[in-house]
């Protein structure tokens, strides 16, 4: 669990780098970063997913969030990062990874946590510029969905906001996270 938990927090720093330009890097070239994205178009489940995971058939629900669900949205960021950033660099099949990517996304989380999960599924998107890059896309039918369901999440932590209704189940007051993905969300 330590090695897939890794894996993940991995795959976030290099967006998180590559989204503030602190990477390629003389640790992490531009030779690196083009055999990570091959990488991740090479290892794209059919359903659209990725995972840091040996068999998925082994997680129970909340880990399946944290070890297929996270890096699914991960190396999508990661995709669009690329795609964005680089657009003079030829990443073969990258356009039907990305299709695939955005079919698989369903803002879903598992049990007491799914908010939880939620925010930082949105949290992910929004570190890799994928709101900005969907709403290029408006029109285009493949991102329909996944602008719909995160301007409909949007909304739904606008509302709370407006009601004053921040504290979640664990008493804390998540107002500020809150605005935080509403904010970044407000391109949609």
């Amino acid at each position: 669990y330590e090695e897939m938990a890794g894996a993940v927090e991995s795959m976030r720093n290099i967006n998180r780098h590559f989204n503030t330009g602190t990477l390629p890097n003389q640790d992490f070239s531009l030779t690196d970063l083009k055999k990570y994205i091959f990488h991740l178009i090479d290892i794209q489940e059919k359903d659209g997913s990725w995972t840091v995971a040996s068999s998925i058939q082994i997680l129970s629900g909340d880990e399946t969030v944290e070890f297929v669900t996270y890096p699914s949205y991960l190396a999508l960021g990661s995709l669009v990062l690329v795609a964005e950033t680089l657009p003079e660099e030829s990443f073969e099949g990258i356009e039907n990874a990305l299709v695939k990517g955005f079919q698989f996304i369903k803002l879903e989380g598992y049990g007491e946590d799914t908010i939880f999960q939620i925010i930082e599924m949105v949290l992910m998107l929004i570190e890799s510029g994928i709101p900005p890059w969907l709403a290029k896309r408006k029109g285009e039918e493949i991102f329909y969905n996944t602008t719909m369901k995160l301007i409909s999440f949007r909304d739904r932590l606008q509302s709370r906001l407006d009601a004053g209704d921040t504290i979640l189940s664990y008493g804390g007051d998540y107002k500020s996270i809150f605005e935080l993905v509403v904010s970044g969300l407000a391109v949609l």
